[in-house]
């Protein structure tokens, strides 16, 4: 029989997880007034229509340079506010763009790739 840790206690995670969004937002604001330049971290992550992550895939990101998910090439860090675009490219999947404006937070952007259709070659 499996025992319990701990109760899960649903109101307090809600409450906690205000507290650390408010603490973060705190945090940023107080990085602006001492002058430290404060980044948005963008996070593309391709998945097949299973939602296996595609390591393989190559991502691009405004216009860089195209690297794979296992290299890390599909983290980019801009400036608050900026728009974002990104374009993903598997061998056997179609190929995927997209855009985001105004980035005013980190982001997490899950694109799933579907299967192309080899008979259509």
């Amino acid at each position: 029989m499996a025992k319990s840790i701990k109760h899960y206690d649903r109101v307090q995670n809600i409450y906690a997880s205000g507290v650390t969004d408010t603490n973060a937002a705190n945090a940023i604001e107080a990085g602006k007034a001492a002058g430290l330049e404060v980044m948005c971290e963008v996070k593309v992550v391709p998945t097949d229509i299973f939602g296996n992550i595609l390591n393989q895939a190559k991502v691009t990101i405004n216009s860089g340079s195209a690297k794979t998910v296992e290299d890390f090439g599909n983290i980019a860090e801009v400036e608050p506010g900026t728009d974002v675009t990104y374009k993903v490219e598997l061998d056997g999947y179609e190929t995927q763009e997209g855009a985001i404006s105004g980035i005013r937070k980190n982001e997490l952007v899950e694109v799933t790739l579907p299967f192309s259709d080899a008979s259509a070659e």
